[in-house]
């Protein structure tokens, strides 16, 4: 099993505040229904004394004016799962490196690497990098559906998607194929700054099993399936020395 360090997540932060507005929701719906409930029955009670026409006017109208408000409650409860989505995913592969690549190996999760030639640039996060005598790698986690096609250096791919009711839609997705491009030129650069000089493999996974690859790949292999990206990493052939691990391991452990 590997070892494993975790830097600041700031999807999973997002999520759990959405988590937490969520439940706050919830809350405010069941108070919602309570008063409504009353305001029925008080209502009612008004309209049965007094016999009044514009009673029973409100009596209709507060069950309507009750639904709409707890409906406006849950759809912005209802946002966020894309993030969730996300770090679902990305949960989902650090259990796949943790458990089944060696105790020798280290595995960091969500890290944000510093532009070194401008530091007033936002940082890279880097979803996981890989430390092994097998090299160096950059995983870029996407966790969605559907058929992925494109080129590896253009800067969109193509997602294609069936809907329940059988229609077929497609949406553009920035490339992760040339994002994980700029993580390894980034923590190059960053490495250089500690006098490691080594060569760095990045690599893009799409962790949802109901995903398609359809893209012409170059220099940055694209997987969809765990054991296809395992045995990518077991199988490097730039292979480091014990000691340079340890370098490049707490180089890395100073962006924690």
């Amino acid at each position: 099993m590997a070892i494993v360090y975790e830097g600041y997540n700031g999807l999973k932060e997002k999520v759990e505040q959405q988590k937490a507005k969520k439940q706050k929701m919830h809350k405010n719906v069941n108070v919602i229904g309570i008063i409504v409930l009353l305001a029925f029955m008080f209502a009612a009670i008004l309209a049965f004394v007094f016999r009044s026409e514009t009673f029973y006017i409100l009596l209709g109208s507060i069950p309507t004016l009750g639904a709409v408000v707890m409906l406006c409650c849950w759809g912005a409860s209802g946002s966020g799962q894309i993030e969730s989505l996300g770090l679902l995913g990305e949960n989902k592969t650090l259990r796949l490196l943790s458990e089944r690549l060696d105790e020798e190996t280290t595995v960091f999760y969500s890290i944000n690497v510093p532009d070194t030639e401008d530091e007033e640039r936002r940082p890279s996060q880097l979803d996981f990098i890989v430390v092994s005598a097998y090299g160096i790698f950059i995983v870029e986690n996407k966790h969605i559906t559907g058929l992925i096609a494109g080129e590896a250096h253009s800067k969109t791919l193509t997602q294609t998607k069936i809907s329940p009711g059988n229609n077929e839609y497609t949406n553009s997705m920035a490339n992760p194929i040339r994002q994980v491009g700029t993580h390894v030129y980034r923590l190059s650069n960053y490495l250089r700054r500690h006098n490691i000089n080594v060569f760095i493999q990045g690599v893009v996974f799409f962790s949802n099993s109901n995903s398609t690859i359809d893209i012409k790949i170059d220099k940055i292999p694209v997987f969809n399936r765990p054991d296809a990206l395992m045995d990518f990493l077991n199988s490097g052939t730039r292979k480091i020395s014990t000691g340079t691990q340890m370098q490049i391991v707490n180089a890395i452990k100073a962006l924690l």
